[in-house]
């Protein structure tokens, strides 16, 4: 949403998630199971991939709110700056 956590820390919509603290993204489970670990306050480290760059930025967890799933929220994949294929999950940032 857009003042959530990842908003304020500079990630927008359509920025590829490619891990969340230690943790690889490459499908929505891997999302869940990286969010498992995470409560309110902790600092996490996001790396996405914004076009053709990689960027990593540390978000601020807050309590978690409910939010339908929705069917657009598919693996894609993306190119990165060596011209090696990412895998990760589009991230959005409205409701």
């Amino acid at each position: 949403t857009k003042d959530s956590p990842g908003a304020q820390s500079g990630l927008r919509p359509g920025d590829i998630l490619l891990q969340v603290g230690d943790h690889s993204i490459s499908t929505p489970e891997d999302v869940l199971n990286a969010a498992f670990f995470i409560a309110a306050e902790d600092e996490v480290k996001f790396k996405v991939a914004r076009g053709t760059e990689q960027l990593e930025v540390v978000v601020t967890a807050t309590d978690r709110p409910t939010a339908p799933r929705t069917a657009g929220d598919v693996p894609v994949n993306a190119p990165s700056p060596n011209g090696a294929e990412l895998r990760g999950v589009p991230m959005k940032l409205e409701r």
